[in-house]
């Protein structure tokens, strides 16, 4: 039942964004434990592989907002997320500024702590699931990137 409702604000939440059109920012964060990155499913919106994170709220600090996403979602406490890049998009008609964060965790144990998530699992980069979300690939090249 949790699931309906996470889809129909998720509905219209949708709607909302078609006719304002806000600027919204969010958070992302790549969770790398040795070679496998954490991806989820959540209950609402497409079905879809994504990483972990969510929105900014105001007055609340990009590494605040994942920190606490990561604790909301998965159940990770992570003290210094490293801020990778930033990009945005208009795909769900918002103007949306979405931060990218990279963090190494010292194990796999995780526990999905928010009825918002349906599936959590480990993968390695070429091992990706498909479909996944578009901030995946995004977030990676960012990584990437920054190691350079």
């Amino acid at each position: 039942m949790k699931n309906l409702g996470y889809r129909v604000a998720h509905r219209l939440l949708r709607w909302y964004w078609f006719l304002c059109r806000p600027k919204t920012k969010g958070v992302r964060c790549l969770i790398r434990h040795t070679d496998k990155f954490l991806l989820i499913r959540h209950a609402y919106g497409s079905d879809v592989w994504t990483l972990p994170g969510g929105g900014v709220r105001r007055k609340e600090s990009l590494e605040d907002a994942v920190r606490r996403e990561l604790y909301e979602e998965v159940g990770l406490r992570i003290q210094d997320p490293l801020y990778i890049g930033s990009y945005t998009s208009d795909a769900e008609y918002k103007q949306d500024t979405v931060h990218c964060f990279h963090a190494d965790v010292p194990n796999v144990d995780i526990q999905v702590t928010s009825p918002e998530v349906v599936q959590a699992e480990w993968f390695t980069e070429i091992d990706l699931p498909s479909p996944r979300a578009t901030v995946v690939d995004r977030c990676l090249a960012l990584l990437k990137q920054s190691v350079c």
